[in-house]
């Protein structure tokens, strides 16, 4: 796992390096509306079971760690993942904050995910990362990770 995550190190440290302080402008104001898109696209195909729609959302060389553990590199792999993984009832994505930083957009936030009863019902709360990218005119995930809210 460490291989994996080593490889989107340099993306992480470039983000961090070349992220400036955001002041409201139309562009952000559509940047923001095409992330909430992205957002609801992917509540919609987690709900839905739309494996398709699902593997749509993200880059061909993507890396994406599920809040129940695993990381999954590659299209095949998050194929693989979302054809057996479990949909939820329901799945609500809050973005806390997001920044352009070069021509990759880091996007942090918070999630709730509400299990079906034959999962045991329930709802997981969570936060995530997110790397997102431009492709074909679209936004794509290129990194997405989640994880239980940390303590203090």
């Amino acid at each position: 796992m460490l291989k994996l995550l080593s490889r989107f190190a340099p993306a992480c440290a470039l983000l961090i390096a070349t992220a400036t302080p955001m002041t409201v402008s139309a562009q952000e104001t559509r940047t923001e509306e095409r992330i909430e898109a992205v957002q609801s696209r992917y509540e919609a195909a987690s709900v839905a079971g739309d494996v398709d729609a699902f593997v749509g959302l993200f880059t061909a060389d993507a890396l994406y760690m599920p809040v129940f553990g695993g990381a999954y590199a590659g299209a095949d792999a998050i194929r693989s993942f979302a054809a057996t993984a479990g949909r939820p009832a329901s799945l609500d994505i809050r973005s806390v904050a997001w920044r352009w930083a070069g021509e990759l957009i880091l996007d942090v936030g918070t999630f709730t995910l509400v299990l079906p009863p034959q999962a045991g019902g329930g709802t997981i709360e969570g936060e995530y990362t997110a790397i997102v990218q431009e492709v074909d005119g679209d936004l794509r995930l290129l990194q997405l990770v989640t994880f239980p809210p940390r303590g203090i």
